[in-house]
């Protein structure tokens, strides 16, 4: 039913847009943050109001489904469609006002010929051909598509206000709506996301993040002939909303969490030294996770589209070469070759500790005790191993 009334909505528009002449009113609309993964950043989208009365609709760039075919796997692998919808206002702030968000409008400075282009372009974009985009998160969202699409109807160059703030990182931008590194969510977000991330974001790209747009926007002037113009005439609050930053602080945080398991591997690992021998469901257990966990950050990194996932250093500790070590360690014929798997793995961890701040990419804190767990169960395989052959060797030398 909500896709037949937008398409009835979209027909009336096109069969009447010739008549519209100068009483259209452009404007983005921009909503705080919400509670879910999705809405942490916020959204944006263009409302087309006839100011007549005709019609007052929402254009949104941000629709997409999770019933679509196969979406976690085309997510994982970077191609995530989403489309443009339209909306009347109404119903657009009534989801948004049952939400508790705030929703502000900036009536965008265009002359009637603007107006009438952008206005076109949308139409031109809502077709069905067009309204399907691939969903890129850091360069072609729901907030740089409006800002591109404003821009262009603009006769005039517009000039964007630096504000004077020393550049941030794409992932200094994101931690500011995650709540921090020491979220689970930006947990997440640093085991998936490599060094391209902490390259520094220039004043337009920080628009990916419907906040800064509204920012931006607001001191922002156009360039004309004659003088600088402001390219928002005025900014008012449609719907108000909590618009603070909601505390993600708990007491099982990341940082916590790890630690506490680094402590608990650091009492098997005096256990395993002082009592010779290796707790194999231990290692199962580690480096089974790990291993599953290397199979997802390998695929993002070498077969994912995400322009952000690949030259992750986390591929030097979570790989999924540790299935191998999950299962061989049940192998009595395989000791050898494990041997070497964790001498190997054991230099490469801490060569990584003690390169890693000097690394293109930034290490969330809460990675250093998980890196250090699997440091240390390579570690007693090592010094287990070397004293069992300095053993046999002694009861060999002995029986000649």
């Amino acid at each position: 039913m909500k896709k037949i009334l937008s398409f009835l909505v979209f027909v009336f528009v096109c069969l009447n847009s010739f008549a519209f002449g100068d009483s259209l009113r452009i404007s983005l609309l921009t909503v705080s943050p919400g509670e879910l993964v999705y809405e942490k950043f916020g959204h944006t989208a263009l409302r087309v109001k006839e100011i007549n009365g005709r019609f007052d609709l929402v254009f949104n760039y941000g629709l997409f489904s999770f019933e679509a075919p196969n979406f976690l796997y085309r997510f994982v692998k970077g191609e995530t469609d989403y489309q443009l919808g339209i909306s009347e206002t109404d119903y657009f702030m009534t989801e948004y006002a049952m939400r508790g968000s705030e929703v502000k409008e900036q009536v965008i400075n265009m002359n009637n010929q603007e107006s009438k282009l952008l206005f076109n372009l949308l139409q031109e974009n809502y077709k069905k051909e067009n309204r399907i985009y691939r969903y890129n998160f850091f360069f072609d969202n729901c907030s740089t598509r409006p800002k591109e699409i404003i821009l262009k109807s603009l006769s005039n160059k517009v000039s964007f206000d630096s504000i004077h703030e020393s550049p941030k990182s794409f992932r200094d931008l994101v931690y500011e709506k995650t709540g921090g590194y020491n979220t689970w969510l930006s947990f997440g977000i640093d085991l998936t996301l490599g060094a391209n991330t902490d390259n520094k974001a220039t004043l337009e790209q920080t628009m990916f993040l419907p906040g800064y747009l509204l920012l931006h926007f607001d001191k922002a002037s156009i360039v004309t002939p004659s003088a600088l113009e402001p390219l928002v005439r005025e900014t008012i609050t449609l719907i108000p909303g909590d618009n603070s930053e909601k505390s993600s602080t708990t007491l099982f945080s990341p940082l916590v969490v790890c630690w506490i398991l680094f402590a608990i591997f650091l009492c098997f690992f005096i256990y395993e030294f002082y009592n010779k021998k290796i707790i194999k469901i231990l290692d199962t257990i580690v480096f089974f996770i790990v291993g599953i966990a290397g199979i997802i950050i390998y695929y993002l990194n070498f077969f994912s589209l995400h322009p952000s996932v690949d030259r992750n250093f986390n591929c030097l500790w979570v790989q999924p070469f540790n299935l191998y070590a999950a299962f061989a360690i049940w192998v009595k014929s395989g000791k050898k070759i494990l041997y070497y798997y964790h001498f190997t793995n054991f230099v490469v961890l801490v060569i990584l500790l003690v390169v890693y701040a000097f690394l293109p990419q930034r290490f969330n804190p809460a990675f250093i005790p998980l890196i250090l767990i699997i440091t240390m169960r390579s570690l007693n395989h090592i010094l287990i191993g070397n004293r069992n052959k300095r053993h046999d060797y002694k009861i060999r030398y002995a029986n000649k």
